[in-house]
């Protein structure tokens, strides 16, 4: 019984200094300013294997209006 007053008072302190410490107003999206897409990845977003014009951002792109692929 003892164990779990202890425990509890623990989770209360951790709790408390929480919320303390964590800015106390509500996280807000901002309205994009663009229309860039970026795909990051390993070799599965390269394509490695697949066929030409297969890869994840080719695919992307084709969905986007108007198409646009850029590789760097």
């Amino acid at each position: 019984m003892k164990k779990i007053a202890i425990g509890i008072i623990a989770l209360s302190a951790i709790v408390a200094v929480y919320h303390f410490i964590t800015p106390t107003s509500m996280i807000v999206n901002r309205v994009p300013s663009g229309e860039t897409i970026v795909c990051f990845g390993d070799s599965l977003t390269y394509g490695t294997g697949a066929s030409k014009g297969m890869d994840y951002p080719a695919q992307l792109s084709r969905l986007i209006d108007p198409p646009s692929f850029i590789r760097h």
